[in-house]
């Protein structure tokens, strides 16, 4: 890939790494002027909101995590175009397993599962570790997605592992 796509793709991995901090606050702000307009702000003495100002304060609730969950799923997907421009070494995996745990962020009573992952490779002479196998989440809920990747990238598999030639680790 040329310059100028992997300039374009490291464009987007900056701009959706500021939208992910960005667009929450934009919400909440938008929320804040919508309950201003509606008079949430309007005097010292405690009124009931009304149904119009619940209503803004629920989309609030829900509309600002979502916000930031989209940018960040942007930005994973930002840096892995990225990724793609980066140069390449060959790489062996050093072990490989899958591992589960209590997960909050999934569900109440989920299972978390993920690969836990260790490959050598070799850049200018410097020999490093990596740990990483996509970006994005490493924890899912389904033992099939995460035991796909344990088979393709078994111990002992030799793998190509794309580095950042500005920071290679």
């Amino acid at each position: 890939m040329n310059g100028i796509a992997r300039s374009k793709e490291a464009q987007a991995v900056a701009f959706w790494s500021s939208a992910m901090w960005l667009m929450p606050f934009c919400v909440l702000t938008a929320g804040m002027i919508f309950l201003w307009l509606l008079g949430a702000f309007g005097g010292i003495e405690a009124e009931p909101f009304t149904r119009p100002q619940i209503a803004v304060i629920v989309v609030m609730i829900f509309l600002t995590p979502t916000a930031f969950m989209y940018a960040q799923d942007r930005w994973n997907i930002a840096r892995g175009r990225l990724s793609c421009t980066w140069p390449t070494t060959s790489g062996r995996v050093l072990s490989s397993s899958v591992m589960q745990k209590k997960a909050w962020q999934i569900g109440p009573r989920a299972t978390g599962y993920w690969l836990a992952i260790d490959y050598r490779y070799v850049v200018k002479d410097r020999e490093f570790i990596g740990d990483q196998v996509q970006f994005g989440p490493s924890t899912v809920r389904y033992p099939a997605l995460i035991e796909d990747f344990a088979a393709r990238y078994s111990t002992g598999t030799q793998v190509n592992v794309y580095y950042d030639p500005e920071n290679p680790e």
